[in-house]
């Protein structure tokens, strides 16, 4: 959603979003009610344009299972870039469609979480005092480009 969010800032888009998952985790009620909460922040909702979220199975419905396919080319072209192998063509000409790709594993986000600590501890910031600070960070008026 950050993603989107990120997009919706650079091509200045208004309108609604409604966010599609695909179905099936066990995590599913979880995710959702993280979402539930992050969209309390008036500033998170109307940054993501949000209108809603569902979680859908992607048989039957294209643009679920288009995302999917996407994200499993973007784990694969990421693995094949570790063994220093090229990128599959067909992959490739995906590219030629305007899009990003964040790869995220549980590792890279215990890392950053490490880095994220490591920093505040360097600043003299506990957890609790970076909280308070962007507290108040989303509660000043953001100036719109």
């Amino acid at each position: 959603m950050s993603g989107v969010s990120g997009w919706i800032e650079s091509t200045k888009f208004k309108g609604s979003m409604h966010y599609f998952f695909e179905t099936g985790a066990e995590t599913d009620n979880n995710a959702s009610y993280s979402i539930m909460q992050m969209m309390k922040d008036p500033d998170i909702k109307d940054d993501a344009c949000y209108a809603g979220h569902s979680f859908i199975p992607k048989e039957g419905c294209p643009g679920v299972q288009a995302a999917d396919i996407l994200a499993w080319h973007a784990g694969q072209d990421c693995k094949r870039a570790l063994r220093g192998e090229p990128i599959r063509k067909d992959f490739a000409s995906l590219h030629e469609i305007p899009h990003t790709v964040i790869h995220l594993t549980r590792k890279k986000l215990f890392e950053h979480a490490d880095i994220i600590n490591s920093e505040l501890k360097e600043a003299g910031l506990t957890k609790e005092m970076a909280n308070k600070i962007e507290t108040l960070a989303r509660r000043t008026p953001k100036q719109r480009k």
